[in-house]
């Protein structure tokens, strides 16, 4: 395996690694039923805190794999 082939892979990881997160994000943050102002508890606090973690873990991995690929282009 060359080296571009090592850095496509590696960005099709990050990627894969991306929308499994995404996917946990939409389904336990976003996805909350949130019938009655009982249950804003489901969406404050820390949920809020764990969101904004993987959110930003989410952006930070598609922002290395972009880098990998455009390294490949060069």
């Amino acid at each position: 395996m060359n080296i571009s082939e090592e850095k496509v892979l590696e960005a099709s990881v990050l990627l894969e690694r991306a929308r499994v997160l995404s996917a946990i994000l939409t389904r336990q943050y976003f996805g909350q039923d949130v019938a009655t102002p009982a249950d804003l508890w489901k969406i404050s606090g820390y949920f809020f805190d764990d969101a904004k973690v993987v959110a930003e873990t989410i952006t930070d991995m598609v922002g290395d794999a972009e880098k990998l690929l455009n390294e490949v282009e060069a």
